[in-house]
């Protein structure tokens, strides 16, 4: 049983945050979205003369998710106006929480970073990321169980990355995509899991490294100090409050080169920090579903402000929101 007060803990999804294209219509139809698609842009000019952002995400699916790197840039910008709109109605979260490019987000909604570090930073990463190649991630659903310890040390034995512990059924790796296709026949027979490959995504594994290091050099310098922040984080890296500019500095690289264990995160926020209520900042509550599978030890509220009534792709129309639950 709950005893702690009222909290609220707003969550930042990550990658796939603009997969379908009736959710990227709907973004692109808000005032709060245009205007800070605005604000990039100008940021984008200066260092990739011709990349039209509002163009990009109006791109079809091929299109879109081509390169991860530009999805990446696209969600940061719309989760950022999203929080402006939700926050903008007086509604204050305790702590912030994402991961899986959610952290770039959240970092700037706490009031680290200034939005133009963040977008030329991101404009970089893109930039060095493409150097990539080989390299995939999988999706995996453990049938006859949970992942074990055990388990997770096959995987890694076998030359792969363990990448996100998202729910005791769900996880990812990452790794060379001749590795990751070994061992997916190796592990057909088996039939322990659901394997779905997510190809050009080496999201969260050393091969990021030199990556994170380069992208580091802009903003490193930049963080704002942590007694000015407006908001508290919670990091899904090393399981805790981030309370030093120095744990901030490692918990952004470690969201992309190490493993993100989002499911000890939200047991943390809610078994210790006392978390009652997460709010998402979608449009996809990819991590409130996985939030829905974890084991906590008192029902939380899960809240998705944007509900979307499907309509024909790009047709202009106002959003509908679901209206904040009473206190």
């Amino acid at each position: 049983m709950n005893t702690h007060a009222h909290k609220t803990a707003y969550v930042f999804s990550g990658i796939d945050g603009l997969d379908k294209m009736s959710d990227r219509a709907l973004m692109l139809s808000l005032p709060a979205v245009k205007a800070r698609i605005a604000q990039a842009q100008k940021v984008l000019d200066k260092c990739a003369p011709g990349f039209d952002l509002t163009e990009y995400i109006s791109s079809s699916d091929e299109d879109f998710k081509r390169v991860f790197t530009l999805q990446a840039i696209a969600v940061t910008v719309v989760h950022i106006a999203l929080f402006d709109m939700f926050t903008a109605s007086g509604e204050k979260p305790d702590y912030l929480m994402g991961c899986s490019l959610g952290d770039v987000a959240r970092s700037y909604c706490a009031g680290a970073l200034e939005f133009d570090v963040i977008i030329a930073a991101s404009w970089n990463y893109h930039l060095k990321a493409s150097k990539i190649e080989g390299c995939s991630a999988y999706y995996i659903r453990v049938i006859d169980g949970t992942i074990s310890k055990e388990r997770i040390q096959e995987i890694t034995d076998a030359g792969i990355y363990f990448a996100v512990h998202q729910t005791p059924r769900h996880f990812l790796v990452t790794g060379t995509i001749e590795k990751l296709e070994q061992w997916r026949l190796n592990e057909a027979p088996k039939a322990r899991y659901k394997i779905s490959p997510i190809y050009d995504k080496p999201l969260h594994s050393p091969l990021m490294t030199f990556i994170t290091d380069e992208t580091y050099k802009l903003y490193a310098h930049t963080v704002r100090p942590m007694e000015e922040l407006k908001y508290k984080m919670v990091s899904s890296t090393f399981i805790g409050l981030i309370e030093t500019r120095e744990q901030l500095l490692k918990d952004m690289v470690d969201n992309f080169n190490s493993t993100v264990r989002w499911m000890e995160a939200l047991q943390y926020a809610v078994n210790e920090l006392g978390v009652t209520r997460l709010v998402n900042i979608g449009p996809v509550p990819t991590l409130l579903l996985f939030a829905e599978r974890t084991p906590l030890n008192y029902p939380v509220e899960m809240v998705n402000y944007l509900a979307v009534t499907p309509k024909p792709a790009f047709e202009e129309r106002a959003p509908t929101f679901i209206p904040a639950p009473a206190v």
